[in-house]
């Protein structure tokens, strides 16, 4: 009996990707619409302090948007792509000690990797999310885990495959 693929990192469409690419646009209109107040002089309550207050807080903003853009890609190339590029290590075997903690994250190893996630982790890798079918639980028995260890989270899970028993095979 051949192995079970149960998932496998791939971009996924989230809307919250759209957040940060349409927030900075609108902070670029605010700051434009700004400028160009100020220069046609068209508000009259607008000052020269609070024009460059303002403007200060749009390119902070512009800048701190720009930077969690950018991380992002980064992760994603650090996950997914270093998935597709074959850059991960597997491991293989039983699924032990499996713990829901406070209906919020779940930990489990497979072999001496111990694999760790919250329900709102909002990262690329495998990560069950609250009211989905979990495909890792105390009954999942053999597994091959694909992960990649990713900096501040650990072992990110980019492939999961379900095993024959051995008892099967024998």
């Amino acid at each position: 009996m051949n192995s079970k693929l149960l998932y496998e990192a791939a971009f996924k469409f989230d809307g919250a990707v759209l957040f940060l690419p349409l927030s900075l646009a609108f902070c670029v209109l605010i700051l434009l619409w700004c400028v160009r107040s100020f220069r046609r002089k068209e508000a009259a309550a607008v000052t020269r302090g609070s024009f460059l207050f303002g403007s200060v807080v749009m390119v902070v903003a512009i800048v701190a948007l720009l930077i969690a853009f950018f991380e992002q890609a980064r992760m994603y190339d650090g996950i997914v792509g270093a998935y597709k590029r074959g850059e991960y290590q597997t491991v293989e075997g039983e699924v032990r000690s499996f713990k829901v903690t406070d209906e919020q994250s779940e930990s489990f190893f497979v072999g001496d990797v111990a694999f760790a996630y919250d329900y709102s982790d909002r990262h690329f890798g495998y990560h069950n999310e609250a009211g989905k079918e979990n495909l890792i639980t105390a009954d999942t028995g053999r597994v091959r885990i694909g992960y990649v260890e990713y900096p501040r989270l650990g072992p990110v899970i980019v492939r999961i495959e379900k095993l024959p028993d051995e008892a099967a095979n024998n």
